[in-house]
């Protein structure tokens, strides 16, 4: 979730120009269009050390650890392997996100990684649902926020990682290229579970809400989606919608739609609308 103006939504981490090092094959999403993969990895190659005054970012009585510069940090506790998988993912993610909307327009937050739900409460609340917060923003019931940064909360370390970690960066890069207009909350969603495929809708049955509308605020999506076993279901509904509607058009129009509602086209003149109903097992809200 994010918090930017104030307002809560789920959006996305990205990293400047200095991500990190190593350089694995692109993740199977970022198979769009964009630039190639060896110009992606270039402008995100270097993962600077850490400097010896870093800025502080607390938790517990030791505070994190910085990985890349005053970009990433972690909690104490995540071992060697699991540093280096971090910097790995962040490359592909980034490079994944410039090969489906082309040159990044997004700047990098501070990115925090835990490894316990104590540490993942304190940054994401109890939740420990991944989350983006403004600068001065604290997550309900966490205890973390830093005056002048935007923060990417990676509260949870496993197999999921990557895929939360695109997903969240594919927002940050949606809502940079938005500038603060509006688009409605299942078209982030939608369009994040798309590029990241997190979550993975295979085999999730059918259901969600019974109009997509109805989840068009972020605070709406977040109270709906924290429903039990609404969850999976209604991220699959909404990226069903932007999946039906890009395979129409292309996935080039979904850079252009951004492009024209970022410059001042209402979002609903732009997209039209939706061209999915929900099948099977809907709830109203």
């Amino acid at each position: 979730m994010n918090a930017l103006k104030g307002r809560w939504f789920v959006a996305a981490a990205a990293l400047t120009a200095s991500a990190c090092q190593s350089k694995p094959k692109l993740a199977s999403e970022s198979t769009k269009s964009g630039p190639t993969a060896s110009s992606a990895a270039v402008a995100f190659s270097a993962c600077p050390a850490p400097k010896g005054k870093s800025l502080p970012v607390p938790f517990d009585s030791a505070g994190m650890e910085p990985l890349c510069g005053e970009q990433i940090y972690v909690e104490r506790s995540v071992t060697a392997g699991e540093r280096t998988t971090i910097k790995q993912y962040t490359q592909r993610a980034v490079a994944a996100v410039a090969k489906t909307f082309g040159t990044s327009r997004s700047s990098g937050p501070l990115t925090a990684y835990c490894a316990t739900d104590e540490c993942g409460r304190y940054f994401a609340g109890p939740s420990l649902r991944a989350k983006t917060l403004a600068p001065g923003v604290t997550a309900v019931g966490g205890g973390f926020s830093d005056p002048n940064r935007t923060t990417v909360v990676i509260p949870r370390l496993g197999e999921r990682t990557y895929g939360t970690l695109l997903h969240e960066l594919t927002h940050v890069e949606v809502n940079a290229r938005l500038g603060g207009a509006f688009a409605p909350a299942w078209f982030h969603e939608g369009l994040a579970t798309r590029v990241s495929g997190a979550p993975n809708c295979k085999g999730v049955p059918r259901g969600g809400i019974t109009d997509m509308r109805f989840l068009e605020g972020h605070r709406a999506w977040n109270e709906f989606t924290n429903r039990p076993g609404a969850l999976a279901a209604t991220y699959c509904q909404a990226r069903r919608e932007i999946d039906t509607w890009a395979d129409k058009r292309g996935t080039g129009a979904l850079v252009q739609l951004i492009s024209k509602v970022g410059s001042g086209t209402a979002f609903y003149e732009a997209y039209g609308p939706t061209v999915t109903r929900c099948e099977g097992g809907c709830v109203d809200w």
